[in-house]
């Protein structure tokens, strides 16, 4: 059997499981990222909104507060990441709209900017006029809208490219595995793992153990350990050959996110559906159908791509990130629709929790 040491190991390579491989090796620790491939995963699903704005009116306190820091540090931390990594993250500081098509619609804004206000959120209402000269591609149709300056949007598969290839040039591990590891716990403490890498079986010894595996985290935490985790499926579709919006365009219905090379995310339905994972016409048809009512340009698009991604949530919808009740063992995961948001700090936050 092979041997491995080293000081930490994380087990899932999504956008949080690499933001805490790149903090915890850039601050020299020894990282080693083991990954599965599993349909499904979360983070290349995201829509990479940065928009705490919109969370004002059902999130708890605790999580806008987590995500008003996070959004105010990302452009400094994606100069650094960009930087290291040389690679874009394709952010776009644009801000968010949130347009409305009809006087129900009104009256909902006009109620979550008043909730905004309350929680020191920074938003403007902007006429018809304004709203289309922001946006001239909008639909003529909408009555005006509310203007988040401060939110932002960030292209999620570049980041946790960028993330990956940060943290590596800083000295971390990434293996696939295709078997989930089996933790090894002596008198309640972490040990490291067993598994199998590249056709070898490896026991890894590690002192501390981080399990950021989404939805999937039960399946290696201990059942003293485990979470009332369940998957939140979203489904979601891609257009190309469409350049017709400069910033994220949010409604309850849909949300359009302007990506490079003319490409657009419109995403995403919100399924208690378990561990499926399909996708539906249904579902995507009525996605399409909110986007072509708010830019009708996108009717002439290309279709570039449909899928789904599983969020892992919890019962109040907030993220765990910290310790287990086994010593070294730690979990992230639970972070829902809020993945991306969350990224730096969440990762910043178990390196400083590993350190002491």
């Amino acid at each position: 059997m092979k041997i491995v040491t080293v000081d930490v190991v994380i087990l899932g390579a999504g956008i949080n499981g690499c933001s805490a491989a790149y903090w915890l090796q850039k601050r020299g620790k020894s990282v080693l990222v083991l990954s599965k491939d599993v349909d499904g995963i979360a983070t290349p699903a995201a829509g990479g909104m940065l928009t705490p704005s919109a969370e004002a009116e059902s999130s708890e306190q605790v999580l806008l507060e987590f995500a008003k820091k996070n959004c105010a540090f990302y452009p400094e931390f994606i100069r650094m990441l960009e930087s290291e990594s040389q690679r874009s993250c394709e952010l776009n500081m644009n801000g968010t709209l949130m347009p409305a098509l009809n006087n129900d619609d009104r009256v909902r804004l006009e109620h979550l900017a008043e909730r905004q206000e309350q929680l020191g959120v920074d938003t403007t209402w902007l006429s018809k006029k304004e709203c289309r000269d922001f946006e001239p591609c909008l639909s003529p149709k909408v009555l005006g809208g509310l203007w988040a300056p401060n939110d932002h949007s960030i292209n999620p598969k570049l980041l946790l490219e960028s993330f990956k290839i940060a943290a590596m040039n800083h000295g971390a591990h990434f293996m696939t595995v295709f078997k989930d590891p089996k933790l090894e716990i002596s008198d309640n403490q972490v040990v490291g793992l067993n598994c199998v890498l590249y056709g070898l079986p490896t026991r890894v010894l590690a002192r501390h153990v981080v399990v950021a595996t989404g939805r999937w985290c039960n399946r290696v935490l201990p059942r003293d350990s485990q979470l009332p985790l369940r998957a939140v499926k979203g489904q979601y579709l891609e257009l190309s050959g469409c350049s017709l919006i400069q910033r994220v365009i949010r409604t309850p219905g849909a949300y359009l996110v302007p990506r490079g090379n003319g490409t657009i995310y419109v995403g995403a339905t919100s399924e208690e559906k378990g561990f499926d994972n399909a996708t539906l016409a249904g579902p995507l048809f009525e996605l399409f159908g909110q986007a072509w009512r708010l830019v009708p340009g996108v009717y002439e698009s290309r279709i570039k791509l449909t899928s789904a991604g599983l969020r892992p949530a919890l019962r109040d919808n907030l993220p765990a990130i910290g310790p287990t009740d086994v010593n070294g063992l730690s979990v992230m995961t639970g972070h829902y629709r809020h993945g991306i948001m969350l990224a730096p700090l969440s990762g910043l936050m178990m390196a400083q929790l590993i350190e002491g």
